[in-house]
């Protein structure tokens, strides 16, 4: 079956997307827009991308379209948070490096175990979520 599913763990400060099949990554942004609308504070969240049995790819137009709502989520505050992309492959791993920039303030980190990745995003310590200072 073709889908992105969310998951929110509000207690973890974690949302998990899971993309399987063939989804199309229009549907990734639109879900994520929904979650980041469900949420008082999603700047506070990281993000899991689960795509161990996707089967298709990210367009690039979407990527930068999560990275646009990203920022007007964020807008005004300071937030560092993490996001582990899950894939049995290297690809990820590339890509998640080449669209760093997009995502500024977000550590971007690839896994190839779900587990990993979990235990990695779940620390919520070393988040910050803050008022942005007032530039003079």
């Amino acid at each position: 079956m073709d889908s992105v599913g969310v998951a929110i763990d509000s207690r973890k400060k974690i949302i998990i997307f899971r993309l399987r099949g063939n989804a199309g990554s229009g549907d990734m942004a639109d879900k994520a827009q929904a979650a980041y609308d469900s949420l008082d504070a999603p700047w506070t969240y990281h993000r899991l991308i689960d795509l161990r049995v996707f089967t298709s790819l990210l367009a690039y137009e979407d990527i930068e379209r999560m990275a646009i709502q990203w920022a007007e989520v964020c807008r005004g505050r300071e937030s560092l948070t993490k996001t582990a992309v899950v894939n049995a492959g290297t690809l990820s791993a590339v890509r998640a490096k080449a669209y760093g920039h997009l995502f500024p303030n977000v550590d971007i980190r690839a896994f190839t175990c779900f587990d990993e990745a979990l235990d990695w995003l779940s620390p919520a310590a070393a988040l910050i979520a803050r008022p942005a200072a007032r530039r003079a």
